[in-house]
């Protein structure tokens, strides 16, 4: 998974990923990870952002802990300010350098900058309407006008930072005014309160804006006028390929590049146009896969593409774009990314990819294409990110759309819409788990702001837990890999930042931190043994072995499995057992 990709002044390739940071200098690659004891070790493995300083210095941002790489190649773990919060100010999003060359960061919990030459971080609460106390926030991009206010995205949507100003305060959205023609449906005030996951200026001074849920925005600051390039749920040539944003780069006056949730697209400023350049099944000069997390142009006019699945780079100098690709992408299966696979009692495998659900027949080797398709016209067609069976065998699927119910038996599929204003009070963002216990409930977890949710089909929403910012799961930016249903009918949830535990009879909640309390360790997935032993695979740390003991911290002891006991690789991405008693595990290149 590449996350995002830079270069310094030097030409220089930077490529931020899942598993460190590598440097490209046209010969080899040079491997910056969290491997404590080495001289390249960085703070974290996930790394979000990176940036140059004006003295030369590399900034690595991650999940847990800001990097300074000097001019003589050593690494320093950089601290960042704790106040107003301390909680989730080490997960950094966001890096961008100012007129004034200070360094700012986007952190977990709010703003904060750095001088040129100063060595300590400020921060910049935000305040919500009249209120007195500052709230905490996820800051997810960052950019400078000509008038030098900083406009911001927050959790609570667009902020602004005015010059001499010391906190930032959410924009007014009804200042703003529409010059587009385009039919949207979408309010004002919805579009400037989205999360805005991308910021650009261009030279004319103009901002543009990408959003998770209302697609792309010019926006003019110095009179608050505003065009909204927005689409419908089936987009057609021309019009913007999908409403969630990731990146903007901004080539020329008349060339805008966009990253979004089902590829790339070129936007031509006069006209309007957006031109798509997507994944395509056997053709070795397309993307890599649609879900592009950043785009970025080089010193040489190349425009790069940073995927799950690699880097591409696409120039019209040439009659098509060269691809570094960890795998080929050719398959059986409708798409090239698997996210899970769940086995029935009859012994099919159901398959979860980036392009709907498939189904093995094991035993006779063969692989049914969507087999759902006709039972439904915009679920299970796009990324399924789990699916899972029930205690009477039928099916549950979550993807980007909400939530789908398989009755094997009648053959009858049930939709269960996360959309806007939807009746189930579901919140309108990604379900990427799904998890049913033996009472007929079934568990959901999703991005951001879904917490963790227990539904019944009669019975509509049960519980919702984690769905307000007071907790650390949500404060933090957290999302959940993988979950397991205890002996005791908790839940337990593999994420970002080590393992969260819900008791639903109490509605205890507790966090089972792994490493030591300065590291946030990911957990790619998470198994229970048939002697109630927990295994966690861990992103960093190797396998974690968790036995209850009542008179251990936290009810349990944690024992680790690494690279020193045999283990090929410490950054772990899943685990399964089979009924002989073995574990599997996959890391980032081996099983």
């Amino acid at each position: 998974m590449i996350t995002s990709i830079y270069q310094q002044k030097n030409g220089f390739l930077w490529f931020a990923t899942g598993a460190g940071v590598s440097r490209y200098d046209v010969q080899e690659f040079i491997n910056f990870q969290f491997s404590p004891g080495s001289k390249r070790h960085i703070s974290n493995n996930f790394v979000t952002d990176i940036i140059e300083d004006t003295q030369g210095n590399i900034w690595f941002a991650t999940e847990d802990g800001l990097n300074q790489l000097t001019v003589d190649d050593v690494v320093n773990i950089y601290p960042t300010s704790q106040q107003p919060f301390a909680q989730n100010t080490n997960w950094i999003m966001r890096l961008y350098l100012d007129s004034k060359r200070q360094l700012w960061i986007g952190t977990g919990s709010g703003l904060q900058y750095k001088t040129e030459h100063g060595t300590d971080f400020i921060s910049v609460p935000l305040y919500l309407n009249q209120q007195d106390t500052p709230v905490q926030t996820s800051i997810y991009s960052i950019v400078e006008d000509t008038q030098h206010r900083f406009w911001v995205g927050t959790d609570y949507g667009l902020a602004l930072l005015e010059p001499n100003s010391t906190t930032m305060r959410l924009y007014q959205s009804d200042k703003a005014q529409a010059i587009s023609t385009a039919d949207s449906s979408v309010t004002t005030a919805d579009l400037f309160s989205d999360y805005i996951l991308a910021s650009q200026i261009d030279n004319h001074g103009q901002l543009w804006f990408g959003s998770q849920h209302f697609g792309l925005i010019k926006f003019m600051p110095n009179n608050n006028t505003f065009q909204h390039f927005f689409s419908t749920n089936q987009p057609k040539l021309g019009q913007i390929p999908s409403n969630y944003i990731t990146s903007i780069a901004i080539e020329d006056e008349q060339n805008i590049w966009i990253g979004t949730s089902k590829g790339a697209a070129n936007l031509t400023v006069t006209s309007e146009h957006f031109d798509w350049l997507t994944a395509q099944t056997f053709n070795p000069q397309s993307l890599p896969t649609d879900d592009v997390a950043d785009v970025f142009i080089d010193h040489s006019g190349l425009v790069w593409f940073a995927t799950d699945q690699g880097a591409a780079y696409f120039t019209p100098l040439k009659q098509s774009s060269r691809l570094y690709k960890p795998l080929a992408s050719q398959s059986e299966l409708s798409g090239s990314n698997v996210y899970a696979i769940e086995i029935t009692q009859s012994g099919d495998a159901w398959v979860a990819t980036n392009k709907g659900i498939d189904k093995i027949n094991i035993n006779k080797k063969t692989v049914e294409l969507g087999p759902l398709k006709d039972k439904t016209s915009q679920s299970l067609i796009n990324n399924i990110w789990n699916v899972k069976t029930d205690k009477d065998n039928n099916l549950w699927f979550s993807d980007a759309e909400g939530m789908s119910f398989y009755d094997q038996r009648s053959d009858t599929l049930k939709y269960f819409s996360n959309a806007a204003n939807n009746p189930y009070g579901f919140p309108n963002t990604d379900f990427y788990t799904v998890d049913p216990d033996q009472e007929g409930n079934v568990w959901i977890t999703g991005y951001l702001d879904a917490g963790v949710m227990l539904f019944n089909q009669q019975k509509g929403m049960i519980k919702h837990y984690f769905n307000d910012a007071n907790n650390l799961y949500t404060s933090g930016g957290n999302f959940t890999f993988d979950t397991l249903i205890g002996n005791q009918g908790e839940l337990w949830l593999a994420t970002t930042n080590g393992i969260f535990i819900i008791d639903p009879k109490t509605d205890e909640t507790s966090h089972l931190s792994l490493g030591s309390e300065r590291e946030n360790i990911r957990i790619g997935g998470i198994f229970k043994d048939e002697q109630g032993v927990i295994w966690a695979a861990t992103q960093g740390l190797g396998l974690a072995k968790i036995v209850p003991k009542a008179d251990a911290p936290q009810g349990f002891s944690i024992e680790y499995i690494t690279r020193k006991q045999g283990l090929p690789d410490n950054r772990l991405k899943a685990i399964i057992g089979d009924n002989q008693g073995n574990l599997w595990l996959t890391s980032q290149h081996t099983l």
